[in-house]
């Protein structure tokens, strides 16, 4: 829970900046989103560590309703300076906590750049299932496990761009995901990496994957 509290303080303290300081990572998870949104048309969403609203704002083109849920008061609040239309809602709640929404509740989740930050994944794709209804999906994209693998994760930097601050964060493979995932109850539909066209490297820096709920 102590390493929890140190990546909520460090996500407040990344929140002035997060959406100006140059991130190949967090826009390379947005154009993986923004591929998809079709899949989310006229569907009521949950963005799941929704941040500053960005995927937020993205999603609420195509969805009838977006919520989005972070733990960060200072990420929300520059949500909350963004232009969101009236069917888009914002809910600060830790998702390591029961979510406080009814069961069966959303068409689909969106979860971008979180679960490299949570520990243990079963509760939080249980909580996924829950909230979801019959034949609902989610909508995935994570830090790459062979980049995790080399140790690197989530960075910032602070306000005179002269420190770069690590966030914490927990190391899972692909079968972690999958694995929990299934356990879960949910199906797994399409898997994909995705590479920085900028960089010469040919490990990918993200990848997505798409769960189907199906009794």
């Amino acid at each position: 829970m102590l390493k929890h509290k140190s990546i909520q303080e460090s996500y407040n303290q990344w929140a002035p900046g997060y959406d100006t300081q140059e991130n190949t990572t967090r826009d390379l998870a947005h154009q993986a989103l923004i591929s998809h949104l079709d899949l989310f048309k006229n569907a009521d969403v949950l963005d799941v560590g929704c941040g500053t609203g960005t995927n937020l704002e993205t999603l609420s083109k195509t969805a009838r309703s977006v919520t989005g849920m972070d733990f960060s008061t200072q990420m929300l609040e520059k949500a909350k300076q963004k232009p969101l239309p009236t069917h888009a809602w914002l809910v600060q709640h830790n998702i390591l906590d029961p979510w406080p929404f009814k069961d069966q509740y959303f068409h689909a989740i969106s979860m971008m750049l979180v679960l490299e930050h949570i520990e243990e994944l079963l509760p939080i794709f249980q909580e996924s299932y829950r909230a979801l209804k019959n034949n609902g999906f989610m909508f995935i994209c994570e830090y790459h496990p062979e980049r995790q693998a080399l140790g690197k994760s989530a960075k910032f930097y602070d306000d005179d761009k002269k420190s770069e601050k690590k966030i914490s964060a927990f190391v899972h493979t692909l079968a972690d995901y999958q694995l929990s995932a299934e356990h879960a109850g949910f199906k797994l539909q399409d898997v994909k990496d995705w590479h920085d066209p900028h960089s010469k490297s040919t490990m990918p820096k993200v990848f997505s994957f798409r769960l189907k709920k199906e009794l």
